[in-house]
């Protein structure tokens, strides 16, 4: 009997283990292969072409000087010890391979022959990132190389789109009264593929950032702010005074990255760490510079939006139109365009009946032909600017001697750096927080503790520090002394002001090697000290 029902748990056992990995099986293929209308993906398309043709556009008036032999292109191969593994060509070849690349990419965006489209744009950018690693080949152009390989292989052209416009069956608009229901379908897998792709970059970033310890102090940061090493900046210099903040700052970026690919699928977690997304790409614009990773990230966003999401847009913006009547405002302009588009029907005149196949050689041939004219007159002008000055009258530029003295110091020995040259900030205040000063103050109460704090600029090597509280009279009531050793980029003193400070007005003084490097004044009240001996 006991022997039975062990047998009996047994099948009961792999029965259920069969069901549960049948029930997976069924989840992973909802989740991969569900059929869903491609409305994200040519969000995506839209945003991330976009993107990527305004930034190689910028490029274009030096592309004989990055990408072709006339100038100094770097090759990543190259640098990796492998020899050239891509071809470099001449100006006027990549003068037409570059605007052949900005066509596609527009062709893309609008979504005339999109999958062909995005092909050849993402190839001659991928070609483009290689030839030039020194600029072109960015976190934000490998991710966007990424984006274009997995939207070629998605229906993205299906709405939002030339190439949908072409499929009309209607005479009129065919978009109007459509659904939800009534686009297009497709699998769901693209959108799945670029959604885990963000999520592991995010999630490598923030294995990233934990290995590298100034990120967590808030110095990395704070210097990057400091800078324009990408583009202005409103707020980076104001933030980058409350390094406290920019170390909370640090924290939170690493926590969410490292959730982002766990929590960012479903309900209320998802808006969470969209949002947080949004908030935290559109925060590096305005205090690191940075203003082509954001839109390629955000375009990244745009896949997380399914049907549902759709059909919840589409009915706000419904109210939207009802709430401030613009339906009044558009009834008549959507009726025009039907009439016209009514008015182009000949019916005396039957039009002759193309095979679907008919039609795609003859849209790929215009495009081609499109493609072969932008070449040339991407060659033609690239030719007329003579940017270098080679085909001008006076003949080519040749270069001019630099002044001897502008000679001189660029020839002469690095000057040796001031002692206070070496201290970025000297700050006085009550709280730590990760080793940053929180709170700053100039008043104290007698019992309190006062934190002198010395932020350094690396390199530098060891260093003796002082720090004299000075009264009044200008007498030294206390004076303290730390080694900063060249790995530490700040040196704190801590002063707790009891029977050896009395009150009134106060300053401290630092000095390095015997040199006094700043002064601060600071105020102290009361009269009995509460600290305990």
């Amino acid at each position: 009997m006991s022997q039975l029902s062990h047998d009996s748990a047994i099948v009961n056992s792999t029965r259920s283990i069969s069901e549960l990995l049948r029930q997976q099986k069924e989840q992973l293929n909802e989740f991969f292969f569900a059929k869903e209308s491609p409305i994200g993906v040519a969000l995506a398309r839209i945003v991330i072409c976009a993107t990527v043709f305004i930034v190689m556009l910028d490029r274009w008036k030096y592309v004989r000087e990055i990408y072709s032999t006339d100038g100094a292109p770097a090759q990543i191969s190259v640098n990796f010890g492998f020899g050239e593994l891509f071809p470099v060509f001449s100006g006027s070849v990549v003068a037409a391979l570059f605007a052949i690349m900005l066509f596609a990419l527009l062709t893309a965006m609008v979504g005339w022959k999109t999958r062909l489209s995005l092909i050849v744009a993402n190839l001659l950018f991928i070609y483009f990132c290689n030839i030039d690693y020194v600029t072109t080949m960015t976190k934000y152009s490998v991710i966007a190389t990424h984006i274009l390989l997995l939207l070629t292989l998605s229906r993205c052209g299906d709405v939002f789109s030339v190439d949908a416009w072409l499929k009309r069956t209607a005479p009129a608009n065919p978009w109007l009264g459509w659904t939800i229901e009534d686009l297009p379908q497709g699998y769901a897998w693209p959108r799945r593929c670029i959604q885990i792709m963000i999520g592991t970059v995010y999630f490598g970033a923030a294995v990233t950032k934990i290995h590298t310890p100034t990120f967590f102090s808030g110095d990395q940061l704070q210097w990057w702010m400091l800078t324009e090493l990408n583009y202005e900046h409103p707020v980076g210099a104001f933030i980058s005074m409350y390094p406290a903040v920019i170390v909370v700052m640090c924290y939170i970026a690493v926590i969410w990255e490292i959730m982002f690919i766990v929590l960012a699928w479903r309900g209320v977690p998802r808006m969470i760490f969209l949002t947080l997304g949004v908030i935290f790409h559109a925060a590096t614009f305005f205090t690191l510079g940075l203003l082509s990773f954001p839109p390629v990230c955000f375009a990244c966003y745009l896949a997380f939006m399914n049907d549902n999401d759709a059909r919840w847009l589409a009915s706000h913006g419904r109210w939207i139109m009802r709430k401030f009547h613009l339906r009044n405002w558009i009834a008549p302009l959507s009726a025009s365009a039907a009439i016209k588009a009514l008015s182009f029907q000949t019916p005396q005149i039957p039009k002759p009946q193309t095979t679907g196949y008919a039609r795609v050689l003859r849209q790929t041939g215009l495009w081609g032909a499109c493609c072969a004219c932008l070449a040339l007159m991407g060659v033609a002008t690239e030719y007329q600017v003579d940017r270098y000055g080679v085909r001008r009258p006076e003949g080519p530029m040749v270069l001019e001697p630099m002044d001897q003295a502008v000679a001189r110091k660029f020839l002469s020995p690095a000057p040796k750096f001031r002692e206070v040259d070496k201290f970025f900030a000297i700050d006085v205040g009550t709280l730590l927080v990760a080793d940053q000063l929180a709170i700053r103050k100039q008043y104290y109460q007698i019992g309190e503790t006062m934190i002198v704090q010395c932020q350094l600029l690396p390199p530098h090597e060891d260093m003796y520090l002082e720090c004299l509280i000075l009264n009044e009279e200008g007498q030294i009531e206390g004076v303290q002394e730390v080694v900063a050793t060249r790995e530490m980029n700040r040196a704190n003193f801590n002063w707790p002001l009891c029977e050896n400070v009395q009150s009134g007005r106060h300053q401290i003084v630092i000095r390095s090697a015997g040199q006094e490097i700043a002064r601060r004044t600071f105020f102290v009240n009361g009269e009995t000290c509460d600290v305990k001996k």
